[in-house]
C-alpha cells in the first residue's frame, strides 16, 4: 500500500469541509420544515440542539474546506 500524500490528504480534507457543510445545510432545511409541537418530545431537543449548533458545524465545514483548498493549492 503506497503512503498517502499532501495532496490527498488536502483534496480529504477538503471533501470532509464540503460533506459538513452540505450536512449542515440540510440539517437546517429539516429544522425549520419540522414544526416543533408536531413532533415527540425527544426531537424537539434534538430540533433544539441543531439549533443551537449548526453555524458552529456550517463555520466548521466551512474552515475544512478552504484549509484543503489552500493546501491543495499549496502545492
Amino acid at each position: 500500500m503506497e503512503p498517502t500524500t499532501y495532496a490527498e490528504v488536502a483534496g480529504m480534507v477538503a471533501w470532509f469541509g464540503v460533506l459538513g457543510m452540505v450536512v449542515a445545510g440540510l440539517a437546517l432545511i429539516a429544522v425549520k420544515v419540522v414544526r416543533a409541537d408536531e413532533v415527540p418530545a425527544y426531537v424537539r431537543g434534538r430540533i433544539q440542539w441543531w439549533t443551537a449548533h449548526n453555524a458552529g458545524f456550517m463555520l466548521g465545514g466551512l474552515v475544512l474546506a478552504v484549509a484543503g483548498l489552500i493546501g491543495a493549492a499549496a502545492l
